[in-house]
């Protein structure tokens, strides 16, 4: 479904000439079943009855060793502008829709 979602929007990003891109944050509950799904650096996080927050999420960001691990092996980089580690010196999240 996301990487269907992320040609979609890349092909009208080429149509309309937009440069541009987002995180997804997707919540469902189908059939008593509760299912997230995450790209980017978006976080999902849940309101217990009691008032504890329970963070549901792990924000996917080019500064997780996993992450950087994963761009490095996909012939990219990661370089720090002031303060904050970008994909190939330019994005902030490691993984986005479109961008």
């Amino acid at each position: 479904m996301c990487k269907s979602l992320d040609d979609e929007f890349l092909e009208l990003a080429r149509k309309y000439n937009v440069n541009a891109g987002s995180t997804l944050l997707l919540s469902l509950i189908q059939n008593g079943r509760f299912t997230i799904a995450n790209i980017g650096d978006s976080a999902a996080m849940l309101l217990k009855s009691n008032g504890k927050v329970l963070k549901l999420t792990d924000e996917q960001t080019p500064d997780r060793d996993d992450e950087y691990n994963r761009i490095i092996r996909n012939n990219g980089f990661v370089a720090v502008k002031d303060g904050i580690s970008r994909v190939d010196g330019n994005i902030a999240v490691s993984r986005a829709i479109g961008d």
